[in-house]
């Protein structure tokens, strides 16, 4: 019997909102288990590029990143394929998707209180 925590053995890693603290610590954390091959999914390249260079140095032995802004659902199936493609198949999948609204909370103004709705609960689903 392993003793590895349930759902914590698989190789192939797929982090949506890659780059986020929560991904990338967790992430981290599987690295020191056992090096795995990780796709990086995020809207911001540069931020991409750091994140990606971080998990190399945590000990991945292949890091693969791919743009997708959350919001551009019509673009969801077709990044989401390319992540499990680009890795021979996902393990283990990381729901990191989001944003913080003014000091955690909703913004005070409608728009952007929609804004941080729309990425924070629809973004996360395929329509």
């Amino acid at each position: 019997m392993s003793s590895a925590p349930p759902g914590s053995a698989g190789r192939r890693v797929i982090a949506l909102g890659g780059y986020s603290e929560i991904a990338l610590a967790t992430v981290r954390e599987l690295q020191i288990r056992s090096p795995r091959e990780v796709v990086l999914v995020g809207r911001d390249p540069g931020a991409l590029t750091r994140a990606a260079e971080d998990v190399r140095l945590a000990g991945s032995p292949r890091v693969v990143t791919l743009e997708l802004d959350a919001l551009d659902t019509e673009r969801h199936a077709e990044v989401v394929a390319d992540a499990f493609d680009a890795v021979g198949g996902g393990d283990i999948v990381i729901l990191a998707v989001g944003v913080l609204g003014e000091r955690g909370g909703l913004p005070t103004d409608v728009s952007g209180a929609v804004g941080v709705l729309l990425t924070n609960v629809t973004a996360a689903v395929e329509r």
